[in-house]
């Protein structure tokens, strides 16, 4: 019987992969339809080929393609394999692959950005950077023999994946910078239109946003936001518009249809920020109608919607559209923009008259936003954290190869004096470690101490009120008056390791706000019984006025009640014999009520008023210093104040008296 043969698969040939991966390099993952196909056969026949470069091209495009559609840790695993593969070629082949190389670095930062870890993302970018803006230096003419990835369109790929990592931090100022640079980059290479639209358009997209934040938060200050909707007007209209028309009269254009959507969506909002309504629901119905393809779209559409038609008086219709926004929010575990839909639609039950409603609506929005803006905390913690690691380990490489630089120019009779210098550098390290341990030391300490005294104190203090009531026996002339002494100091003590909690919590964002409606009438009346006989004693005295026409403002009542005595207490303290404090209320800008505290006291300088506004900052005064705090009451009243969505201010003149005033949403 004849042996059975199989047939040997034919050797690849590399110049026909290396034409095969342009193609697909220049075709764009995204825009591929179907499975995995394409990419998975590249990267069979690299891996049989041998060779790293493209090996590495292949991953990386096997990679991108994961991550979009969301199968994030295998993508994030093809495109560090892919990194480790560029390593082992040598200098010259990493030059000539410059834009491959510098995506592999980029899309593995984007795959740690869309899993949530800004840490590892950041330097990944700033590598890519580092690597996409050396070709661009370089001024490569052959790039195009090489692969169909320029330095110059992955650079601004990379700019634009930066900015949107700030932006995720809020770092809206660090953002814009990084998205101006990216622009700047296509004007003086204009062939990155043809190459890479989708990224330019995202790119003003971006832009484009963060300017109708900014015109947002002046119409809500009841300010003109007619310069910020006008940048963001011509950015579409010149830049983004023009990208759209070449890819309708043009031919084979890569401007995909996410891209287009992008643009409709930046128009969209800019019209009903200008008050064009009419035109923003044409557009925002057109972003509903392709949720069926574009489900995070479709909710945006879905939600624009809802605000135009509760601009336009027709609150029914918009509570409907506010609903399915919701809807495919919460599948798509969107926090920012679901926390965005329900302010929305509190506003929408507020026109319907559902107050209960839009009060939960309200809370559940309050909830998310401090969900969202305890991540941004950390974020902005953990990459200023890495910045700093980074930044020291660069220093302490450059400081190594000053040194041994230097150490090469010297000859042999300064041997002694670099041995010398190596126990130094030995004694500062040792140093450095030993003052990081005693930082952290100090921080456990200072965490610790509140809860550690508490115990002790709480025994003092009972023990004393024995002694002061006379439940432990007969007191001595004498025994009563120490054992006051004890309660009051016990009592200090008591206060001031609550406000340390306090002020710990707030720090930590563990501070949770019970929202309900709050009677500035009450508030007001019941922070007067609590402070008056304080101020009496300093010969003080204390009016209070409140505005009738204002209603109830939301609000923890607790956590207002403890602001305003905080700021009560420190005009009392301040306030000399025969002065006065006022407490009074009255409408602020639109959208806002304001609460103010003033005094005819010693008042402060701008420089007094800093230190107030600091941890522990005292200001040294005659008239303070005989009930001096711990300086903690009116940082914990911003803490307060901010998480209720407000903001505290101080105008004070030295020898005029101070006036605080805390700003809160009504």
């Amino acid at each position: 019987m004849a042996e059975l043969s199989h047939p040997v698969p034919a050797e690849p040939d590399p110049w026909q992969l290396h034409a095969e991966m342009c193609r697909l390099e220049a075709q764009l993952s995204h825009l591929v339809p179907g499975d995995v196909a394409p990419f998975e056969q590249a990267l069979v026949e690299a891996r049989r080929l041998g060779d790293d470069g493209l090996l590495a091209r292949a991953l990386c495009l096997t990679a991108r393609y994961e991550l979009f559609w969301g199968r994030l840790e295998a993508g994030v695993a093809l495109v560090e394999t892919a990194i480790e593969a560029f390593a082992r070629l040598p200098e010259d082949a990493l030059l000539r692959l410059v834009g491959p190389h510098s995506e592999a670095w980029r899309v593995a930062g984007n795959g740690w950005l869309k899993l949530g870890n800004i840490v590892k993302a950041l330097p990944l970018f700033e590598q890519a950077i580092v690597i996409a803006q050396r070709g661009v230096d370089a001024g490569l003419t052959d790039e195009a023999g090489h692969s169909a990835i320029p330095s110059t369109s992955s650079l601004v790929r990379c700019l634009n994946n930066l900015a949107m990592a700030l932006l995720s931090m809020r770092e809206m100022a660090g953002a814009m910078e990084v998205l101006h640079r990216a622009i700047e980059l296509v004007d003086a290479h204009p062939q990155t239109l043809d190459d890479i639209p989708d990224d330019v358009v995202y790119i003003v997209g971006n832009l484009v946003d963060i300017l109708q934040q900014e015109a947002r938060d002046r119409l809500a200050a009841g300010e003109s936001a007619e310069a910020q909707l006008g940048q963001a007007r011509a950015l579409l209209e010149t830049r983004a518009s023009q990208i759209l028309r070449m890819a309708v009269e043009g031919d084979g254009s890569k401007l995909s249809v996410l891209a287009e959507r992008d643009f409709l969506e930046a128009s969209s909002q800019n019209l009903l920020l200008e008050g064009k309504l009419d035109e923003a629901l044409i557009q925002f119905r057109r972003l509903a109608d392709s949720s069926g393809e574009d489900r995070w779209r479709g909710a945006i559409g879905e939600r624009g919607l809802a605000e135009t038609l509760l601009a336009l008086g027709r609150p029914a219709e918009a509570l409907v559209h506010a609903r399915l926004a919701l809807a495919a929010y919460d599948q798509n575990e969107e926090i920012v923009d679901r926390a965005n839909v329900l302010q929305a639609m509190s506003r929408i039950h507020r026109a319907l008259g559902q107050d209960r409603e839009a009060l939960l609506t309200l809370e559940e929005h309050h909830r998310l936003r401090g969900r969202v803006d305890a991540l941004a905390a950390r974020q902005y913690a953990g990459q200023m954290g890495a910045r700093i690691g980074l930044e020291r380990a660069r220093a302490e490489a450059e400081a190594q190869r000053c040194i041994a630089s230097e150490l090469q120019a010297l000859n042999a009779k300064l041997i002694d004096q670099a041995a010398a210098l190596e126990m130094q550098a030995q004694a500062l390290s040792l140093a450095r470690t030993a003052a990081e341990e005693a930082s952290r030391a100090k921080s456990a300490f200072l965490a610790n101490m509140s809860h550690e005294l508490r115990t002790p104190l709480n025994a003092i203090l009972g023990f004393a009120e024995m002694m002061r009531d006379g439940y432990a026996g007969p007191p001595g002339p004498a025994w009563s008056g120490y054992a006051g002494m004890v309660h009051e100091a016990g009592s200090h003590l008591l206060s001031v390791i609550g406000e340390i909690l306090d002020l710990s919590k707030i720090e930590a964002g563990r501070v949770v706000l019970t929202i309900e409606p709050v009677d500035l009438a009450e508030l007001f009346k019941a922070c007067r019984e609590l402070t008056g006989p304080m101020v009496e004693r300093g010969g003080s005295t204390l009016s209070v006025a409140c505005d009738p026409s204002l209603a109830a403002i939301p609000g923890d009542p607790i956590r207002l009640k403890q602001i305003l005595l905080n700021l009560l207490s420190n005009a009392a303290k301040f306030t000399p014999q025969g002065g006065g404090i006022t407490l009074s209320a009255e409408p602020g800008p639109p959208g806002f009520v304001d609460i103010r505290v003033a005094d005819t006291g010693v008042g402060m300088n701008a420089v007094e008023v800093e230190l107030a506004l600091e941890v522990f900052g005292q200001i040294e005064t005659s008239v303070a210093r005989k009930s001096q705090g711990s300086g903690l009451g009116l940082p914990i009243a911003v803490g307060l104040t901010e998480l209720h969505g407000g903001v505290l201010s101080i105008q004070s003149c030295k020898g005029a008296g101070t006036t605080v005033t805390v700003r809160l949403p009504a």
